[in-house]
């Protein structure tokens, strides 16, 4: 069911799809997000970048902490792409922070998806050797914190809109290289 630019999610404390688009593009009329959030049937990912396709720089961008956010996960993308140098090596990390980003975007109410162990089998290879996928992570508004006497990486926050932009972002960056084996893994649930 397409949800209403405006209304607000369950009571969980969670932003809907709709509300994300507001706090994303707050210079962009509700009619017209309205719109496009419908004419993406639903889908908050390709709604976002519809409007980023059509929004001229400057109404996207105005806003500073957005701009700020939004440099900052890009480079902490680039600085992963330059360290892991081998495309297959960043397309495995992308595909880890994809699937961790997207189960939390599409599962906003549960909370064993805003936890990854740091010595999980799939993070530690493929994401934790790389220290610059903690500052993408830190970026998205994940912390490094100890839980239940385990280490860990955690989304405390609500703030849906980093988790977009760095999932649009990380999509980019992945299909921007060659033989990119994301063909929308995002769209996949599984548990890290």
């Amino acid at each position: 069911m397409v949800g209403t630019v405006g209304n607000e999610a369950g009571g969980r404390g969670q932003l809907a799809g709709p509300e994300i688009l507001v706090e994303m593009f707050p210079r962009v009329s509700r009619e017209r997000l309205q719109a496009t959030f419908t004419s993406s049937h639903g889908d908050v990912a390709t709604a976002v970048a519809m409007l980023m396709s059509e929004v001229e720089p400057l109404d996207v961008e105005q806003d500073h902490a957005a701009s700020q956010t939004r440099k900052r996960i890009r480079e902490a993308i680039g600085a992963l792409r330059d360290e892991t140098k081998e495309t297959v090596v960043f397309h495995a990390a992308a595909g880890v922070l994809l699937r961790i980003i997207s189960n939390i975007l599409k599962h906003p109410g549960e909370h064993k998806f805003r936890k990854v162990l740091i010595k999980g089998k799939m993070f530690a290879k493929k994401v934790g050797l790389h220290s610059s996928s903690r500052e993408l992570l830190e970026a998205a508004g994940f912390e490094y914190k100890e839980v239940d006497g385990e280490q860990c990486v955690v989304h405390t926050g609500s703030d849906a809109a980093r988790l977009y932009i760095s999932q649009l972002e990380l999509e980019a960056a992945s299909n921007a290289l060659p033989s990119s084996p994301l063909q929308s893994i995002s769209t996949n649930t599984h548990t890290i």
